[in-house]
């Protein structure tokens, strides 16, 4: 089990340092342009500390609920609500390289990751604990 820990905390940290700057850069600049807020930078604020408060606010009742939830799905759904009612909802970016990005990568995530898992687990059985009874 610490193997396990160890490996998890490993490629969590890998992942945030690798990646973490593009999934930031989406949530922050891809879904809805701040330049809309250029003339009323209070208005981006307010709609960013909604945006927070909002998905702390759903992440701890879903939790405190046992519901399986994601802070990132969560973050996403603040914004979108912030921004529809902060610049209308027609201002968002719902193109693939926005919002439609978010949602396929939904849908997809769950699929590769499974593959993957099950790949994983058929080669090192294969590899390692086949040969340990051998």
């Amino acid at each position: 089990m610490k193997q396990a820990v160890l490996v998890a905390s490993f490629t969590e940290f890998a992942g945030s340092v690798s990646v973490g700057s593009r999934v930031a850069d989406t949530i922050r600049t891809k879904i809805i342009d701040p330049n809309l807020y250029a003339e009323h930078p209070s208005v981006l604020l307010l709609a960013m500390m909604c945006t927070v408060f909002g998905s702390a606010i759903f992440l701890s009742i879903a939790t405190r609920s046992g519901l399986p939830v994601s802070t990132t799905h969560s973050t996403i759904g603040g914004l979108v609500g912030a921004a529809t009612a902060s610049v209308g909802i027609t201002k968002i970016n719902w193109s693939i390289r926005g919002v439609s990005q978010v949602f396929l990568a939904w849908i997809v995530a769950p699929g590769i990751a499974g593959f993957l898992g099950a790949f994983l687990f058929i080669f090192t059985r294969a590899a390692v604990l086949a040969r340990q009874h051998a």
